[in-house]
Order: C-alpha cells, then structure tokens, then sequence
C-alpha cells in the first residue's frame, strides 16, 4: 500500500486494543493470534478462466477467497472487499468470544457502487472490521475537513447552524414557540469542548483517535447498540468521513 507520507504510519494495533480494553471495561479485550488470518495471493485452477482479481485469506481451516480492486477515480493501490473480509471473520470467531474486530491499514469497499468504506458490523453474527485508510489526517484538505469543528466542537451553535443553512433546504414552516425546546447546559460537553480547544494533537494522535472512535463503533454494533439519533455519541451514523468526524 502506498502512503501520502511515509513518515506517518498507521496507529499500532495494540493502541487500538488499549483503547477498546479502557472503553469496554467489563470485557477481556485480547488479540486474536496472528496466525488465524494470513493473507496470499489467490491461485486459480489453470483450467479455469481468472473471473476477476483476488487474494486469499488464510484461516487454519480454510483460505477464503477476497475481491480486489483498484482504486476508484484513478487512485493509487488497491481496495479489499469487506464483505468478503466479514466472511472470514466470521470463520475464525472464538466460540467463547462476544465478538471479534478485524483492524486493518489497507482500504476497503462494499459493493461496485461504493468509493470506499471504512468501517461494518455484521452485528448478529457479533463480527465487524476497521479499515485506519481514509482516516489518515493527510488526506483532510483532499476531502475539506475542518479540524476546528470536529467532535465535540461539531455542537458549536454557529457550526450548526451554518450547516442546516447549506445542506437543509426550508420547508417554509415557522416553529411555534411550544416546539422549541429551550437548550440544556451540559457540564460534559461543556468540558470535553473546553480540552479540544487546548488541545494540539499530533497528526499521529488524530489518526488514532478517529481509529479508536470507528472501532468503538462498530463493536458496538456487536454488541447490540443502535445508531445514536442524536448525533451525540460515539455510536452516530455517517455516510463521510467529515461526518464521521
């Protein structure tokens, strides 16, 4: 895989699990050995006809077959399917685990019509996988992040609004009075507002953090978690990655 910056490398694995074992704190959070999952290059029969471009994914039982791509809109390096990664998670799930996340630095797809994906749950069958790829803070100009206002600052009453006024087109409808709910102060949110406007991460710690959040998400999932409808919590729903954030 090839990186914007070379310098700049993905977080480690175990700062992930660190994180997850500090969050989920009435469960044993524990690597899965590194020999359940090896990956190769997939080999097709001779007889048969390549139908598309493949690794395997070794398990102790089996190797699983995973669709490759380029990357869209002439992008540089590859893409894994992570259906097809789900399938092998799936596969190597300990009987006795809640659940099981696949951490991975390459980037991921869904389906032909999707760009990229960073993160899925198959929550019933308690397996879910993590790609750090997009989260990269070089690539936050490419896609028009604005550090300044992510979580918790995305609750900036400014922000807010100037985002309703961009993205919601008026229904022409005036709220009475009775259906505006007067706001509420939050001491928490107050706090965690406060140490992101003193703070001044690295460009490590941000690809960490947003690591950390999307992991916490999904196992969530897992777990039996819905989307927050609030937009408040860790486990909101998004479809960007300045939305994730």
């Amino acid at each position: 895989m090839l990186w914007p910056h070379r310098h700049l490398l993905p977080p480690r694995h175990e700062q992930v699990l660190e994180y997850l074992a500090a969050s989920y704190t009435e469960f044993e959070v524990i690597p899965l050995p590194e020999e359940c999952l090896i990956f190769e290059r997939w080999s097709e029969d001779k007889d048969r006809k390549p139908s598309g471009s493949f690794v395997a994914l070794n398990t102790p039982e089996e190797s699983i077959r995973i669709r490759e791509r380029a990357m869209p809109n002439n992008g540089r390096g590859f893409q894994l399917n992570l259906n097809d990664m789900l399938d092998a998670a799936i596969a190597v799930l300990p009987s006795d685990a809640m659940a099981l996340l696949l951490l991975m630095d390459f980037d991921m797809y869904e389906d032909d019509d999707d760009e990229f994906g960073c993160g899925r749950a198959y929550g019933y069958s308690h397996v879910c996988i993590v790609s750090s790829f997009r989260y990269n803070p070089a690539f936050d100009k490419d896609i028009d992040l604005d550090r300044e206002h992510v979580w918790p600052a995305s609750h900036c009453a400014a922000y807010v609004q100037a985002q309703v006024d961009e993205f919601i087109k008026p229904s022409g409808k005036v709220p009475s009075p009775k259906s505006i709910m007067p706001p509420q102060p939050s001491r928490a949110l107050a706090k965690a507002i406060q140490a992101h406007r003193t703070a001044n991460p690295s460009r490590e710690t941000l690809w960490l953090e947003r690591v950390c959040r999307t992991a916490s998400h999904e196992l969530g999932h897992c777990l039996g978690m819905d989307h927050c409808v609030y937009y408040a919590y860790i486990m909101q729903g998004s479809n960007s990655i300045p939305e994730d954030l």
